[in-house]
């Protein structure tokens, strides 16, 4: 027999943790239980009050939070939708309630989806599950965007610091004296060399960093932080 829901091996549905809030224990407990073992990191809860929604979503480091919009006593979870929003998770809204204005009250207040419970629970999940994989996806793709950006950024770094990775610890310290101030002849004397030798280490680090004057070698050096005391 096909499964309904295949397993999608390159997302890595642990990444996401899910907070499933409902009155109803069984259905928070059963649906995350469901969603973790098709390899999602899900949690479910049955909320004493509306305010115990956000410490449980900050406690348990939550991405998504499917939020039954009637929770039996304590009314409708509407008000609690742009408070989790503006707390940085994203909330799907699960609801029985076939009333479209109260849809897009949902959408209003800030929930990124709304999924009907008005079917089997089969096809509920199939529909969450739909969602997360999106979430998943996104997430994903943006981490690795955050690593290419990093090895770009590390990459150019490197290219910036190779010139002066060339340079021999007496060209480094020559340079550093520049940085600071010094004319060639306070290097020579601060060194004990002669005006010549400095010159020559002068030339060598202006033709190695690939620039022609003094202030050129200072200037590039200081904006790319290619010298220091160490």
């Amino acid at each position: 027999m096909t499964t309904i829901f295949p397993t999608t091996p390159s997302l890595d549905r642990s990444r996401i943790r899910v907070g499933i809030i409902d009155d109803h224990a069984l259905v928070s407990e059963t649906l995350a239980l469901v969603l973790s073992e098709k390899g999602f990191d899900a949690v479910g809860m049955n909320p004493p009050d509306l305010d115990a929604v956000a410490a449980f979503a900050a406690e348990n480091n939550l991405h998504v939070i499917l939020l039954d919009l009637n929770l039996g006593e304590l009314g409708t979870s509407l008000p609690l939708i742009p408070r989790l929003c503006d707390l940085g998770y994203l909330v799907i809204v699960l609801t029985g309630d076939t009333s479209r204005p109260q849809w897009g009250a949902c959408i209003e207040a800030g929930a990124a989806r709304v999924i009907s419970k008005a079917v089997t629970f089969t096809e509920l999940l199939e529909r969450v599950t739909l969602l997360l994989d999106n979430v998943v996806e996104r997430h994903n793709a943006e981490h690795q965007e955050l690593l290419a950006s990093l090895r770009k950024h590390r990459e150019e770094q490197r290219e910036r610091f190779a010139p002066f990775e060339q340079l021999t610890e007496r060209e480094h310290e020559v340079l550093l004296a520049l940085t600071r101030g010094m004319t060639a002849e306070e290097i020579a004397a601060s060194l004990f060399v002669s005006m010549a030798t400095i010159r020559t280490h002068i030339r060598a680090i202006l033709l190695k960093l690939g620039v022609k004057s003094q202030l050129a070698a200072v200037t590039l050096a200081l904006r790319v932080g290619g010298i220091s005391d160490a």
